[in-house]
């Protein structure tokens, strides 16, 4: 797993909202965001990641990068892919940090999504009560890391999200919250 810290923001509660990066920051590629020329900040994305902030939330990307396993790209072109992500936010206030597992889907680590090691190392690191916190993404992996972690899940359409919809078992779907993109969920959010 590799930690990116990010600044110190001026948060005021012990929770957090973690995001997947890719399909609810960044549009989803099929052959993964390789480069920062492949980089496409989601409309509202920014001003959903301020809100939270501006409301006391410490932000956390936590985002499985396999392609890095696989040799496709390096450690270090993974991290300057996340640093340019949250460059092109243009945030106001920093994130708190961003995760990222490097690892193959067969290294059977515990830091790859649906396994909560990045969540649960965060909330380690920065004193995270976790049944405070969210967890936003667009894939089964993202809700299934959620729950493992005592985080409440919380799909999003955009990126893999209406595809992951029927991945998710019946029964944990109708107690799953689901909104249409990171800034509805980040409304979500605020109105609790």
């Amino acid at each position: 797993m590799i930690h990116i810290p990010g600044g110190k923001s001026g948060t005021t509660k012990n929770a957090a909202v973690f995001l997947d990066r890719d399909g609810v920051i960044n549009e989803n590629r099929d052959n993964y965001v390789l480069d920062e020329g492949d980089i496409t900040i989601i409309d509202g994305s920014a001003k959903a990641i301020e809100r939270m902030i501006e409301f006391g939330y410490q932000i956390i990307i936590v985002t499985n990068q396999q392609c890095v396993g696989k040799g496709i790209i390096k450690r270090e072109k993974a991290k300057d892919i996340n640093h340019e992500v949250i460059r092109r936010l243009g945030l106001l206030q920093p994130i708190t940090a961003t995760y990222f597992c490097p690892h193959l889907a067969t290294d059977l680590c515990e830091c790859r999504k649906p396994n909560p090691g990045m969540i649960l190392t965060a909330a380690q690191q920065y004193e995270i009560d976790l049944c405070k916190s969210f967890f936003i993404g667009d894939a089964d992996t993202d809700v299934k890391a959620a729950r493992n972690a005592g985080v409440k899940p919380i799909l999003v359409l955009t990126g893999r999200g209406k595809q992951s919809l029927s991945l998710i078992d019946r029964t944990q779907a109708e107690q799953l919250i689901i909104e249409n993109d990171l800034a509805a969920a980040a409304n979500f959010i605020l109105e609790q």
